[in-house]
């Protein structure tokens, strides 16, 4: 029997566990802190979506001061689903559907958008909630963080929070995440740590 300084028996030295392997993580590089966005990531209505109405913003040079009829006329007669057209500015309206699936095949109408020269895209503020967590490893780069969390949304983007010191960026401990919903969730999962995202 190993004897301690004591007089009694030696502690057990402790376990040691083997340390994950990390798929290009580590943070670190300046490339580790940039933000990371799901690859091929395109802003559409998701299917089980609460909104009660669906908007898609249209920009076109001064597609704001064009005639309502001529509007009404174009979007009516080549576009289904629409229920009412508004005018946010002079280059800028929103289209309005009643139904998911009828916004999110106009943005992807590139012959009626081409024809017309628009531009089409949902409001972020429709379908994307940002959040907050605080007390973030700086050693974790965004990617690896987004491979890892866990959230009963879809997380679509990780940015981690930095300041500029002399010349360089150095990344603090406060990581911003954007899921695709209109709010957030309670809370995310990394490993076994529970993180409470917050506005």
């Amino acid at each position: 029997m190993d004897v301690g300084e004591g007089g009694g028996p030696k502690p057990p030295a402790p376990k040691k566990h083997k340390l994950k392997d990390l798929d290009d993580g580590g943070g670190g590089k300046e490339s580790d802190f940039l933000p990371y966005l799901k690859p091929g990531y395109k802003r559409l209505y998701p299917e089980n979506s609460s909104n009660l109405e669906f908007k898609v913003y249209v920009q076109g040079e001064k597609i704001g001061n064009k005639s309502p009829t001529f509007l009404n006329h174009i979007f009516v007669n080549e576009v289904k689903g629409v229920v009412a057209i508004r005018r946010i500015n002079a280059n800028k309206i929103a289209v309005v559907f009643k139904q998911y699936n009828t916004a999110n095949n106009f943005i992807s109408n590139s012959s009626f958008l081409e024809k017309y020269n628009f531009k089409a895209f949902i409001p972020a503020a429709d379908i994307e909630r940002t959040g907050i967590i605080r007390y973030v490893p700086t050693n974790l780069s965004n990617k690896e963080l987004y491979s890892k969390l866990e959230s009963e949304y879809e997380i679509i983007a990780v940015r981690r929070f930095t300041k500029k010191v002399g010349q360089e960026r150095v990344p603090l401990h406060t990581v911003s995440i954007t899921f695709l919903s209109s709010s957030l969730p309670q809370n995310v999962q990394y490993d076994y740590s529970i993180l409470l995202p917050h506005f």
